[in-house]
């Protein structure tokens, strides 16, 4: 099989959120064939909407506990990889919603996966965990091998996912998870998170409120995290045996962690925000240090963060100013183009290495 994603099929799960819709994005100008597989339609301002989906991509609305669905999908798609990101994404929605927070990560996963072993086990399948899985009691960079165990019900069901993927693995299939850190750029309005808490903050001329102002994260720009998730398809592609599992951490190529607050006052710098207030009412339990050690992807997939933290946050910041006058899908396609300059102009006839896995 070549290495590349050109005129490959594949299909992606939650491909409308924040990660899915770059990741669609990204390999639609890598000239794929792209399958979605969502529940719900972008968020307004979001990367790309609705109607460039319809006009683009294959889409299907469907529901990723939906078994049935899932299996009618995969039959009639037949896709070449499988990118899966469908889940219930947040800590402070899962302490409101555990059940179905576990419900969606978890049983989705099983659907996912049971789908794939009853009707084409030879498909490689990427599943996107959580840089959270880890049992963070020490101050250190976690590796892969490193205890896993969930604090919130969010990252307790990721950590689920990631022994449902190593079990699927042992029945036939092929699969690698990814464990990335904290991921920023533009076209996030999730809810309790950083990056769009700010933005909205700016929009309305309201103070920025912070809830950990002191805790750090290993915070990746977004490109960064598609390449990385890009090259770890790439090897499955590679792979000829089945029962194949292996995961793999995705952090800064940096050695100094930047805190939340750190991160805010770095994105002040580009937007007209003068106070930042804090909130430490009705917080839960949640890690105040979290770094990951990405040497294995770099060692085996010559994989490493490309962008600084501060260049990260300019982008970043530059994306919801810019696009909240102008095209915003035009202004992402060249963020993607300048990214990957060479392997979008060549048709991605050359995207990877060639590389043969054992």
């Amino acid at each position: 099989m070549k290495n590349n994603y050109k005129n490959k099929r594949v299909l992606i799960t939650g491909n409308t959120g924040f990660k899915g819709t770059w990741l669609t994005l990204t390999l639609h100008l890598f000239g794929a064939k792209v399958i979605g597989y969502a529940d719900k339609l972008p968020k307004k301002n979001s990367v790309i909407d609705s109607i460039w989906m319809q006009n683009n991509i294959t889409q299907y609305r469907k529901k990723i506990e939906n078994i049935t669905a899932l299996k009618s999908v995969i039959k009639k798609e037949k896709p070449d990889i499988i990118f899966h990101l469908a889940a219930q994404p947040l800590v402070l929605e899962s302490y409101k919603k555990p059940k179905s927070t576990f419900f969606t990560n978890m049983i989705g996963t099983v659907n996912l996966l049971e789908s794939i072993r009853e009707i084409s086990p030879e498909v490689p399948t990427v599943i996107i965990t959580s840089d959270k899985v880890y049992s963070t009691s020490i101050y250190k960079k976690y590796k892969e091998n490193d205890k896993l165990g969930g604090i919130d019900p969010y990252s307790t069901s990721k950590v689920c996912v990631e022994y449902l993927a190593k079990c699927y693995s042992n029945m036939g299939l092929k699969i690698i998870t990814a464990r990335a850190g904290n991921i920023i750029g533009g076209g996030d309005w999730s809810k309790d998170r950083i990056i769009p808490d700010i933005m909205r903050s700016y929009f309305k001329n309201n103070p920025i409120c912070l809830r950990n102002p002191s805790h750090t994260r290993p915070w990746l720009y977004i490109l960064d995290v598609i390449e990385g998730y890009l090259l770890i398809g790439q090897k499955l592609f590679n792979i000829d045996k089945l029962n194949y599992f292996t995961s793999y951490n995705l952090s800064p190529n940096s050695k100094k962690s930047y805190s939340v607050y750190e991160l805010t006052k770095e994105i002040q710098k580009y937007l007209n925000i003068k106070k930042i207030n804090f909130n430490s009412k009705n917080l839960h339990e949640e890690n105040k240090f979290l770094q990951l050690n990405s040497s294995k992807i770099h060692q085996e997939l010559d994989w490493k963060a490309k962008t600084s933290f501060r260049i990260a946050i300019k982008k970043t910041a530059n994306w919801y100013v810019i696009n909240n006058h102008r095209n915003k899908q035009v202004h992402t396609e060249n963020e993607i183009m300048d990214y990957f300059p060479e392997r979008i102009k060549s048709s991605l006839n050359n995207i990877f290495k060639e590389k043969k896995y054992a």
